[in-house]
């Protein structure tokens, strides 16, 4: 239950920070359509970099170290003197680039820790999460009226909050998936003997 609680969180803040700085744009500083071209390209190389960290790293660390520093990211860019647009902008960018990355990551992570017989309808409450975040995030864009900085410090404070959760949840790679209840319950522990074991004889 608290991995799919912190999985539900996850894809909550997903979107809400995917959303949140694509929504943005329009707040930097600078050529509103050559940034907005960027916001767009950095997706590309996100995507390509998810599928060798998976291969190469696993889920967890990935997506937890990815959160961190596209948060960190956020926070600091809007708080770079406005001289510095292109500081500001490489920040927010380098934010989208880690929270695309995630996007990715959360898929494939998530289809791995739910198990087989409940998987269907953990990954479809995990999109439903993901649209929450999603319909949240133009209004943390509105609370910029009150203090610029606030919804990046929103953004990043949450996808910081999220990649830390993100180490409490078990490695899947080279694993075998979870086919029950009871072995998503025991996934990633040694030494315990599901209910199948004991049938199987194993």
């Amino acid at each position: 239950r608290k991995w799919t609680l912190n999985l539900f969180f996850n894809w909550a803040v997903n979107s809400l920070v995917y959303y949140g700085i694509s929504l943005n744009t329009a707040a930097f500083h600078g050529n509103l359509y050559l940034n907005f071209a960027i916001s767009g390209l950095v997706e590309i190389p996100a995507y390509l970099i998810s599928i060798y960290l998976l291969d190469k790293f696993g889920r967890r660390w990935p997506l937890s170290l990815m959160m961190v520093i596209g948060g960190i990211a956020c926070i600091i860019a809007f708080f770079v003197p406005k001289n510095l647009s292109w500081l500001t902008i490489t920040l927010a960018m380098t934010g989208k680039f880690c929270i695309t990355a995630t996007f990715a990551i959360i898929y494939v992570f998530s289809a791995e820790i739910f198990p087989t017989v409940v998987r269907q309808v953990g990954m479809g409450m995990g999109a439903m999460m993901a649209r929450v975040g999603g319909i949240v995030a133009p209004f943390v864009d509105l609370l910029g009226v009150y203090w610029a900085p606030l919804p990046y410090v929103i953004f990043g404070g949450t996808s910081v909050a999220a990649g830390l959760l993100a180490l409490l949840l078990p490695e899947t790679v080279g694993m075998e998936l979870p086919a029950t209840i009871e072995d998503g319950e025991n996934f990633g522990k040694k030494g315990v003997i599901t209910e199948e074991d004991k049938e199987t004889g194993l």
